[in-house]
């Protein structure tokens, strides 16, 4: 057993530092004298101990359903996930220093050693407040399933299932409305060659940028639920899109030279994987790509990341709902290899994005052979740019370092303090309207790093290496279409 005494915390009461890693240790953001929590400090002393807290209270509510086949040992093994559980949310509380997990089979080897790695270049003891915030973050939820693991009853147990579940049926009556504009689309006569299939395409891709927004690490289950969100709604929102460059995106996509194989990395379950899945279906169906790997989270992870087991339980719900439509059409695509589910570990590991190359070449140097990787989501954002707190201003090419595998998009709604590739002044004249926008997921962000490949009957050229960049704004739940405000005409 390790013993662990609190470390007294002493905030820094300021932003922090420009090209310095976000940690709850600065307390706060600081705009024209007007001050705020940082988003890292709420993180650490507020959003992680109530996730546990709700996973406590979803173990005692669900007792009957978890134990029904289950002896009095099952009932005591559960009594001690729950006691671990509330020791581990202590530990955040109180500051403690951070801990080896029990084992060193498997990744736990490789987040044991990234700890020593902690222990040794730091000044300071690696522990909840001072150590990198998305270090911290990903180590809970590592040490969260580690309690599941090691359990005697419970190792295949989805914490998280039940929020996951209770947020396909919120958004259900979304699911329903955006499906039957996506058959009548994807049955356009001759699709790859219709004069209207750019229009098509970015439909789809604004329908899967938006899905970001559902996040159940942020949001409560309850504002999922929307009245409006039917797909034929979204163009009516062009006008508050801001620096938009979505021909050139789809440009790329029909240009490109490079074999039609997509990577996704995925985000968020329940909503946000159909409404991908609706884009991905699009892409092949139009043959902009031929092939699409959806890389999914091996573990539960951030509340509602998605999984293998729940890719399942969405194609197997939505053929019980009405859904079949569609869930027919992305069967079809597993079984016959046009589309393949994989759960890597570098998804769960402490590591950035940065340094991929050398913590798994093999993930990497597959990435190499893609036309794209797609990047959904916050989480994935804040690991492409190391979770340093760029200059706002400063290029996404820049922010991305030693990860350029091949193009990579990114689709992401804006809900932590790391921004890139905006304008002179923007950020400041949007953080004089609103200080808090950085965490609402009111604003998006769309880019591309890619080579643009231009060809003809005979042969094909580079163009350039460019950075692509357009923002969209809105506001409203997740799946919701409401009129938003605009900050900034187009």
């Amino acid at each position: 057993m390790q013993r662990q005494t609190s470390i007294a915390f002493e905030g820094i009461d300021s932003n922090t530092p420009w090209n310095e890693k976000l940690s709850a240790k600065y307390t706060k953001q600081i705009f024209q004298n007007i001050l705020s929590r940082s988003f890292a400090y709420y993180t650490i002393s507020s959003r992680l101990p109530v996730i546990l807290t709700k996973v406590i209270n979803d173990l005692v509510t669900s007792k009957g359903k978890i134990l029904q086949d289950s002896s009095k040992e099952g009932e005591e093994d559960l009594k001690c996930v729950i006691g671990k559980i509330s020791k581990l949310k202590n530990e955040v509380v109180t500051n403690k220093p951070l801990i080896k997990f029990e084992s060193n089979k498997g990744d736990l080897e490789v987040w044991n050693k990234y700890l020593d790695s902690e222990t040794i270049s730091k000044t300071d003891v690696p522990c909840w407040y001072y150590s990198p915030w998305l270090y911290v973050e990903n180590y809970m939820y590592r040490r969260l399933w580690e309690i599941f693991e090691n359990s005697q009853t419970l190792q295949n147990f989805d914490p998280f299932a039940i929020k996951k579940e209770e947020a396909f049926y919120a958004s259900l009556p979304d699911m329903k409305s955006i499906s039957q504009s996506v058959i009548q689309l994807l049955k356009i006569p001759d699709l790859p060659s219709n004069q209207n299939l750019q229009d098509t395409f970015n439909l789809f891709l604004k329908l899967s940028l938006w899905s970001n927004r559902c996040d159940l690490s942020l949001s409560d289950v309850n504002q999922l639920s929307t009245e409006e969100s039917t797909m034929h709604k979204l163009n009516a929102y062009d006008e508050f899109i801001l620096s938009n460059d979505s021909p050139k995106i789809y440009e790329y996509f029909n240009q490109s030279s490079k074999n039609g194989i997509i990577d996704f990395v995925t985000d968020n379950s329940s909503y946000e994987i159909f409404s991908d899945f609706c884009f991905c279906d699009f892409l092949c169906t139009s043959s902009l790509a031929s092939k699409i790997k959806f890389h999914v989270k091996h573990l539960p992870w951030y509340v509602s990341d998605t999984t293998k087991g729940d890719i399942k339980w969405l194609l197997d719900r939505m053929d019980k709902e009405g859904l079949s439509n569609l869930s027919d059409r992305w069967k079809k695509y597993l079984e016959d290899g046009t589309w393949c589910i994989l759960d890597e570990n570098y998804w769960t590991l402490p590591f950035d994005f940065n340094v991929m190359k050398v913590e798994d070449k093999e993930l990497y140097n597959s990435l190499c052979e893609s036309k794209l990787v797609i990047f959904k989501g916050d989480l994935n954002y804040r690991k492409l740019l190391s979770d340093i707190n760029w200059d706002p201003c400063e290029s996404f090419q820049t922010v991305l370092r030693d990860f350029k595998p091949t193009s990579v998009l990114s689709l992401r709604t804006v809900k932590a303090d790391l921004i890139c590739g905006l304008p002179v002044g923007k950020y400041e004249e949007i953080t004089q309207k609103n200080k808090m926008w950085m965490r609402t997921g009111e604003y998006a962000s769309l880019f591309l790093y890619g080579i643009l490949i231009a060809h003809s009957e005979t042969n094909f050229s580079v163009i350039k290496f460019s950075k692509w960049t357009s923002k969209l704004v809105f506001t409203g739940s997740c799946c919701e279409m409401q009129k938003p405000h605009c900050l900034y005409q187009v």
